[in-house]
């Protein structure tokens, strides 16, 4: 399958996943309050929270996402929870959790040599 290929699937795959929404202008105006304040990005991501907090009130304060958890997976801690808007800064504080001991084993060529690294080809010099 080349590159375009997959891209039309994907295209397709997400047109059959989209949905559509008749909204009251109240509802509509409440979703734009919230992304104009600054705290979400998107309109997705205000019906998304909204959801996933009545999904919550609806099983007793556990969403389903938290009913199918891993065990022993991690959650991240409320105060790193927070939205990110700077990538450097969520880059950085990803970095610094990570031990010295785990950034020696990365290799050094890694840029250079990725296509080795993920495909396994030949190294370049």
């Amino acid at each position: 399958m080349t590159t375009e290929q997959g891209h039309l699937e994907f295209a397709k795959l997400a047109a059959k996943m989209a949905m559509k929404l008749s909204l009251s202008p109240e509802t509509e105006r409440l979703i734009a309050e919230k992304v104009d304040s600054g705290r979400y990005q998107s309109a997705d991501e205000v019906v998304r929270e909204g959801l996933e907090l009545l999904d919550e009130r609806d099983n007793g304060g556990r969403s389903a996402l938290e009913k199918n958890a891993v065990p022993g997976q991690v959650e991240p801690a409320p105060e790193k929870a927070q939205k990110v808007t700077d990538l450097v800064e969520l880059f950085e504080s990803i970095a610094a959790e990570v031990p010295d001991s785990v950034w020696d084993t990365v290799p050094r060529d890694l840029a250079q040599n990725h296509e080795h690294y993920l495909y396994g080809s030949k190294k370049q010099a």
